[in-house]
């Protein structure tokens, strides 16, 4: 009788151990496992030991073999080459995407203007004036375009000087941008082209004159608004005169 009942322990003992899953690792470890689930990326378990606790997951990157109480096997050789592959692919992503932070910004070509106040001063002249330009933003650093300004000159001071004058100038503008921030970007602006004047003197007589007009201005762009402060040239009369030139104003368009 005792041989018996040893026997069927014996059994017993060799059905419990082999009546299992054996998940074994790439570490040559194994798990004693009820498999649940093998999906994409990891393997849930439950501990064979104790099948009403908590599941378990582990990656199934670190998995080399599941042996199942059937006898059948799952193998995942390629699990170490797929890492390598995802690993070698997000470092490709992020190095085809560093260029691309070359351009914080504004990653793209697109329409742009600015109305600008402001006042020519220096040589104890001081007048108003008003520009317009029509562009283009190119990118986060560059800025083309082209529009007309309006000036009022005046003296009294002279007899024999001019009394009133009306200043176009039309000016191709570039200005580079350094975008400090998302809102804020310091520029230098260069400006140049023809000053069309019209001169009004005491004996009223009047004629136009077609000078060269250049502005150099540093400034700053924050949102839609804008401040400059630089040099104004203005190439006409027997000298050229040196100015100062202020403007605040306005872009308009798009922002990105």
């Amino acid at each position: 009788m005792k041989k018996v009942l040893l026997s069927f322990l014996f059994l017993y003992l060799s059905l419990w151990m082999y009546a299992q899953d054996v998940i074994v690792l790439k570490s040559a470890e194994e798990i004693n496992a009820k498999v649940i689930t093998v999906g994409q990326d990891e393997i849930s378990y439950k501990k064979w030991d104790y099948t009403d606790g908590p599941t378990y997951t582990i990656p199934k990157a670190d998995v080399f073999m599941i042996k199942y109480v059937n006898g059948t096997k799952d193998v995942f050789p390629d699990e170490v080459s797929k890492s390598v592959q995802n690993n070698t692919s997000q470092a490709s992503t992020a190095s085809s995407s560093e260029p691309q932070q070359f351009w914080k910004y504004i990653n793209r070509v697109m329409f742009n203007g600015y109305a600008e106040l402001g006042c020519v001063f220096g040589q104890g002249i001081v007048f108003p004036t008003i520009n317009f330009s029509f562009g283009a933003r190119i990118f986060d650093y560059g800025y083309i375009g082209l529009g007309p300004g309006f000036e009022y000159i005046f003296d009294n001071e002279h007899e024999s000087c001019i009394n009133e004058c009306i200043s176009v100038p039309v000016l191709l503008s570039f200005r580079c941008f350094y975008p400090a921030t998302e809102k804020i970007s310091p520029y230098l602006e260069l400006s140049i082209g023809p000053d069309i004047l019209l001169f009004e003197y005491y004996d009223d007589y009047e004629y136009e004159l077609t000078a060269i007009r250049v502005h150099l201005v540093g400034g700053v762009e924050f949102k839609r608004f804008v401040i400059g402060l630089g040099y104004n040239y203005m190439g006409y009369y027997d000298e050229p005169i040196h100015l100062g030139v202020l403007k605040i104003g306005v872009k308009f368009g798009k922002l990105k």
